[in-house]
């Protein structure tokens, strides 16, 4: 049984994880000039609200403790595109704890898969 994620899905992920960064960079750049500045709220209330619907999007077609699961790849999505778009470097723990958030989301579809072939087995 092979599992698969519709294109439609995976591109939402994308929209969600580059609002999740956008939002974060307008966050930073607002602490770094201070409340001062309202310019940066505007963007920074934009990524949200987006990453809010796209979230109920990707809702429409997933369950929920899958979807939830693959939101976690935020944590990794994140400081790559922080290190190929504005040069920051990982942190010593990055690596190994990506490592961690892969084995579980994993080892969630492992068990996701095999609760629904059990399923199909019983009469």
């Amino acid at each position: 049984m092979k599992f698969e994620i519709p294109y439609k899905t995976v591109f939402l992920y994308f929209l969600f994880f580059l609002f999740q960064w956008g939002g974060q960079m307008a966050a930073a750049a607002a602490a770094g000039e201070g409340l001062s500045s309202f310019l940066f709220l505007i963007p920074l209330y934009f990524c949200f609200i987006s990453r809010g619907f796209l979230w109920l999007f990707i809702l429409r077609d997933m369950k929920l403790g899958l979807a939830y699961s693959l939101s976690s790849l935020g944590y990794l999505v994140i400081p790559v595109l922080s290190l190929f778009v504005l040069g920051e470097p990982f942190k010593g723990s990055f690596i190994p704890g990506g490592i961690l958030i892969l084995a579980g989301i994993t080892l969630y579809g492992v068990a996701e898969q095999s609760l629904a072939t059990s399923k199909r087995r019983e009469p």
